[in-house]
């Protein structure tokens, strides 16, 4: 999946109260495994050229930086936190993770919280795809994008097995096919 299908997807996901305040929000880009690496490297970037040479000013990381700034400043910035202060603060029990309680529909993470589903949410509808790019080429980090219910969009299956939590690799290379 491309970029712009994803904040497409994530923004149709948005639920407001009266007053304006983010009640829903299909994705904070920059929360669970969403760093700045990761949208980096999913806009082709480099952060370092050899040993000692960092690359701020690569244009892969230039453009997540970029990707990162216009989520925000579309989402208003203080309404955004006043979301993350709410639903995601700091210390929040695993069992209260926005993506279990349908708060956040899609989020960016690894296949450790696999295990917070299975303990938490064991019913939860949920598929696996790989972290959107650039390209929209598959790509994958450490991360996978969960979606909730009907807005998943997933490859297909021969391409990205999923595991049952005992049976799983150790790596999490091993998941991405």
């Amino acid at each position: 999946m491309d970029l712009e299908t994803f904040r497409e997807i994530a923004f149709s996901l948005n639920e407001t109260d009266e007053s304006g305040a983010y009640t829903r929000v299909g994705n904070l880009p920059w929360t669970d495994q969403g760093w700045h690496v990761t949208w980096g490297l999913a806009y082709g970037g480099a952060f370092a050229e050899g040993s000692c040479n960092v690359t701020p000013t690569d244009e892969g990381v230039v453009d997540a930086f970029e990707f990162l700034y216009d989520w925000s400043e579309a989402m208003e910035p203080q309404r955004a936190t006043a979301f993350e202060q709410t639903y995601i603060p700091r210390g929040l029990p695993p069992q209260q993770h926005p993506f279990l309680s349908g708060r956040m529909p899609m989020t960016i993470t690894g296949d450790f919280f696999l295990g917070t589903i299975t303990e938490y949410a064991p019913d939860l509808d949920y598929g696996v795809t790989y972290i959107p790019s650039a390209t929209g080429e598959p790509f994958s980090l450490v991360g996978r994008v969960f979606a909730r219910g009907t807005v998943r969009r997933r490859q297909p299956r021969s391409r990205l097995p999923l595991y049952p939590l005992r049976d799983r690799p150790r790596r999490s290379a091993d998941l991405v096919g």
